[in-house]
């Protein structure tokens, strides 16, 4: 069973009023493993509230049975996360009063806090309150180099409340108005420094893991921070947009520490702590860089690309031979060119050659030719690394947009990217742990891709194939992703029907829209009628997407327009507006600019799965 009662005391505090004040029962939760140095104090400092229920996920100490000595409800619930053991408790337990507290065990409530508490939750007008917290640390109260108050919203309206779904770190979210308490929350942990770095060795792996599904753009119900919201909101969005992208940071928070905040103030403990933090703001660093290797270098059963693909002119099995794949139906061959299957039913798409033919009119020749260019071969191959951050944040924004009507993306999961040009896309896709095919229509493309995944160890497999002829069979990869690719057809919708039918789960759309603003673009020469590549433009609506979705069997799941313009190449005014203190206001800017106009912007992303 995975959760059960342990042993109840009878011997439940009797706390009809606190300092003369009409009593108002208090439920407070303590979710806990291990604890039996702090259980008996924090226990005791709840119990005046109201009746106190201990969370234990497994303790091997004497936690369960001092918890229920001194008055506690234990109930017994396997670990699942600490946002989620707590919204369990929250759903599960037998709350039977109005308001509910949350602890840590390692907390205890003073006398003072108990009556404020008391006072505050018998006024109406608040559904939440924030209460400050102390830290005593190496028996220091740190006064200085702790960053209080610390507002912990612990204290709130039973239904009103839950903690976003976050690994570490998890703040309340409130569905109503809140205020601040003046008393604090006392927090001391006596487990010593060696327990100190353990969790926030935990803690830092659990930081890092955030962080990489943020800038990844996994779906997630975590609160989105704001520079104009609540505290916790406006840390959140500076821990993310400024915190996070400063070089330095572990030396930068010694020194914020210990000199701007006076911590040399708070002694020896001062110190010692500064420092602790510091380490652990290169601990996340290092689990950061940690997680990105264990992605591109985890050992996974690659794609057994050749059972996966068909003739794409007949759908024919293919019979695979040294340098060549023949179709058992039609007898086609097509070559297979340094490792690189060419699935092409005109391959003079994939031989093309610009130089040879500047003039070429047929969109998938002109198509192809523009990315053999060898001058352009190193940029496509490593873009967009090297490129200034605010060129690297837009093209990662845009990838995060493209998934975000997707169910969390499961890794071992294979993705197919269509138009995909030197792997840009498909790298996005790996580093989410997805088993990615990368196709293009130029053999050029296909190798940069190939040169891509050795240089920065990623599971991808290049391919030359065309999009409205894509050799696979029906419903075969799970994820089938285009950026900017499907513009170029004489006909998108076939692009998309062909997405649609080798789709297993869902598929990604982003594309140029067509827009009143892309047309005044046009004139202006910020936008082009005809790419660089020779080909014509075609701009699409969401509409026009879904539509074409909807009638292959997929159920669109997220529309969404938005504006950015960004030059292939990022010039010499991107690494300006890079600079720290410009790089998260221009953020900012942008985001804010998307809320007002972004729904008659010039980008359009649509994400359609299939419903079983």
């Amino acid at each position: 069973m995975k959760s059960k009662p342990h042993q109840q005391s009878t011997a439940v505090a009797d706390a009809n009023s606190i300092g003369g004040t009409a009593h108002v029962p208090v439920t407070v939760i303590l979710p806990v493993l291990d604890e039996e140095l702090h259980i008996r104090r924090a226990v005791s400092s709840a119990l005046p509230l109201g009746p106190v229920f201990v969370v234990d996920c497994g303790s091997t100490d004497r936690t369960r049975d001092i918890a229920a000595e001194v008055g506690a409800a234990v109930v017994e619930h396997d670990w699942e996360g600490y946002a989620a053991q707590k919204n369990w408790a929250l759903t599960t337990l037998p709350l039977d009063t109005e308001w509910v507290l949350f602890l840590d065990a390692d907390e205890y409530v003073t006398s003072g806090l108990q009556r404020e508490i008391q006072a505050a939750i018998q006024q109406d007008g608040f559904d939440g309150y924030y209460i400050p917290r102390r830290n005593i640390f190496l028996g220091r109260d740190l006064r200085h180099v702790w960053w209080y108050p610390d507002y912990q919203l612990r204290l709130f309206r039973n239904g009103k409340g839950r903690f976003e779904d976050r690994l570490v770190h998890e703040h309340v979210l409130l569905d109503g108005p809140s205020t601040f308490l003046r008393h604090p929350l006392m927090h001391e942990n006596l487990k010593g420094v060696d327990a100190f770095m353990r969790r926030h060795e935990r803690y830092a792996a659990l930081e890092a893991q955030e962080i990489r599904q943020m800038r990844l753009g996994l779906p997630t119900n975590q609160r989105r921070g704001r520079l104009l919201g609540s505290w916790p909101e406006r840390r959140r969005w500076l821990k993310l947009n400024v915190w996070y992208r400063l070089p330095g940071r572990p030396a930068i928070r010694f020194l914020w520490l210990y000199f701007l905040r006076r911590g040399f103030l708070d002694g020896r403990a001062g110190l010692v702590y500064a420092q602790l933090l510091a380490a652990y703001e290169a601990l996340i660093d290092a689990k950061l860089l940690e997680g990105e290797m264990q992605v591109r270098h985890a050992p996974s059963t690659p794609v057994d690309l050749r059972s996966l693909l068909i003739c794409p002119a007949c759908h024919g099995t293919l019979t695979w031979s040294e340098g060549a794949t023949r179709c058992d139906a039609c007898t086609r061959v097509y070559p297979v060119v340094d490792g690189i299957a060419v699935l092409l039913v005109d391959q003079a798409a994939a031989e093309h050659d610009e130089l040879d033919h500047p003039h070429g009119h047929d969109h998938k020749l002109q198509q192809a030719a523009f990315f053999d260019r060898e001058e352009a071969a190193e940029f496509e191959t490593v873009r967009p690394h090297g490129t200034p951050g605010l060129y690297r944040w837009f093209l990662g924004e845009k990838f995060r947009r493209s998934v975000r009507g997707l169910r969390p993306l499961t890794p071992g999961e294979t993705a197919l990217t269509v138009c995909g040009g030197s792997g840009m896309d498909a790298e996005f896709l790996a580093l989410t742990g997805l088993r990615v095919i990368a196709s293009d229509i130029s053999l050029g493309a296909a190798r940069r891709t190939c040169e891509r995944a050795n240089r920065y160890g990623l599971a991808i497999m290049p391919l030359v194939a065309d999009v409205e002829r894509l050799p696979f069979a029906d419903r075969s990869i799970d994820v089938v992703y285009v950026h900017d690719g499907l513009h170029h057809l004489e006909r998108p919708g076939a692009g998309l029907a062909e997405m649609a039918r080798v789709a297993s789960r869902a598929v990604s759309v982003t594309e140029p829209a067509r827009a009143a603003v892309t047309a005044l673009a046009v004139r202006l020469g910020l936008a082009f009628e005809v790419e660089e590549a020779g080909n014509r433009v075609v701009r699409l609506t969401p509409g026009e997407i879904s539509e074409e979705l909807r009638a292959a069997g997929l159920q669109p799941v997220h529309e969404e327009r938005y504006a950015m313009y960004y030059p292939h190449e990022p010039g010499r005014i991107f690494t300006v507006l890079s600079l720290p203190l410009l790089f998260p206001l221009l953020r900012t800017g942008w985001r804010v600019a998307n809320r007002l106009i972004g729904r008659w912007g010039n980008k359009v992303t649509v994400q359609a799965v299939r419903e079983c």
